[in-house]
């Protein structure tokens, strides 16, 4: 922030109705710029003595100690705004982690579910190409076969010999 620019604000800083980071901005800029801190002091006495006169309050006047006490009122307000930030960004970060520890755990837990599924949707397939059952049926229509095909051969000996008997 340049000189211009805080003389531009010097009345609503002295009215607190500033942002705090505009606050911030000539608080740092007066810290290195007497000139401008002379004449906040200046605009500050102005208007708050005038304010101070038209309420009537009695007793002493010590406007530059108010002055002071001013910057000390305002820096401590961005100091307690900046200890409230880093809570809150720890906080949103830890629950930033919480969350996607939560969504792994949960995908995991979908990846899990999706290979079952595979795995019984394959031995589906698989099942019934091969039935146990159906092997051994097979031998036996098999091992029939064999015995009719013999019997059919001695069948044909038995009438081979009988008509050769005759």
């Amino acid at each position: 922030m340049d000189c211009r620019e805080v003389q531009s604000l010097i009345v609503p800083f002295v009215k607190s109705e500033l942002t705090l980071e505009e606050a911030k901005d000539i608080l740092q800029h007066i810290d290195h710029c007497p000139d401008c801190k002379e004449e906040l002091e200046v605009y500050y006495i102005l208007l708050i003595g005038l304010q101070e006169l038209d309420e009537d309050t009695t007793g002493s006047l010590d406007l530059h100690g108010q002055f002071e006490e001013h910057l000390i009122r305002t820096r401590a307000e961005i100091d307690k705004t900046k200890f409230w930030r880093a809570p809150k960004m720890v906080l949103l970060l830890a629950l930033i982690a919480v969350l996607l520890v939560l969504l792994t755990h949960e995908q995991e837990k979908i990846v899990e579910q999706e290979i079952k599924e595979n795995q019984i949707s394959n031995l589906e397939y698989v099942l019934p190409t091969y039935n146990p059952i159906d092997s051994v049926i097979q031998r036996i229509k098999d091992e029939q076969s064999d015995k009719n095909v013999q019997m059919q051969k001695n069948k044909v000996k038995i009438d081979d010999k009988s008509k050769t008997g005759q």
